[in-house]
């Protein structure tokens, strides 16, 4: 089974209630991800703002980047995580090294987190001895 990965730039990263995203941006991101159909038409949906929410699986550092994992959950109109389970799909969400760093003492493994960012393609890792490939 491949792990669908999603790439996104985070411009914007928040946790909690209430509105987590600035309503201009929720009025300009979409909050309907089609994973599906991202796989198949990458081109298509790279460079678009979208708002996802999620359970925190992992948070680690790279040379370039801080990268969170995420099971995705669907989130309402005001960017809060709806009361449902997380999916079986999983994102990425990063944020480059000259932005600041997302510290794993405070994005933690089960942290609800809401972000905001750009579609910038896919990428395949492992999950323990699976490949995934992550929006």
């Amino acid at each position: 089974m491949k792990k669908f990965l999603f790439l996104i730039l985070l411009p914007i990263i928040f946790f909690g209630c209430g509105p987590v995203i600035n309503k201009e941006l929720m009025k300009s991101a979409s909050i309907n991800v089609p994973f599906p159909e991202m796989k198949k038409d990458i081109d298509l949906y790279k460079g678009k703002l979208y708002v996802l929410g999620g359970l925190i699986v992992s948070t680690k550092f790279t040379e370039e980047d801080s990268v969170i994992e995420a099971a995705y959950v669907s989130v309402d109109k005001n960017g809060n995580l709806k009361k449902t389970k997380p999916s079986n799909v999983r994102f990425l969400a990063t944020l480059a090294k000259e932005k600041g760093i997302l510290d794993p003492v405070l994005y933690k493994r089960g942290s609800e987190i809401t972000v905001a960012g750009e579609f910038t393609g896919t990428k395949t890792e492992e999950i323990e001895k699976m490949n995934y490939t992550y929006p």
